[in-house]
Parts: C-alpha cells; sequence; structure tokens
C-alpha cells in the first residue's frame, strides 16, 4: 500500500526546494538581460514581436 503521508512530504519538501531556488530566478534574469548586446536585444524583441504576431493572427484566422 502506499504511504500517501509520506508522498505528500515528498512533494511538500520538493516545493519548498523549488520555491527557495526561483528566489534567485528574477536576479538571474535582471543581470542576464541587462548586459544584453545590441544584437541580442534586437533577436528577443523579434522573438517576442513574432509571438504576439503569432497569437494575435491565430485567434483571427479563427
Amino acid at each position: 500500500m502506499v504511504d500517501f503521508q509520506e508522498l505528500w512530504e515528498q512533494v511538500q519538501e520538493k516545493l519548498n526546494d523549488l520555491i527557495e531556488q526561483s528566489k534567485e530566478w528574477p536576479d538571474i534574469a535582471r543581470e542576464y538581460f541587462t548586459n544584453l548586446s545590441r544584437m541580442e536585444m534586437y533577436v528577443w524583441a523579434g522573438f517576442g514581436l513574432g509571438f504576439v504576431l503569432f497569437i494575435v493572427g491565430f485567434f483571427v484566422w479563427l
């Protein structure tokens, strides 16, 4: 028989680890995006614009 109490404790432990790790992500992202070169900025802007246009086009097509 599966011990759900033990399983739940393991899930909570994993979630707490993920939450602890995720506190560093904004700092990592801020550091990365503040050190972008002009070319990288254009690439990311292109991806973002392309994604937005894809979503809009998809809903227009529907």
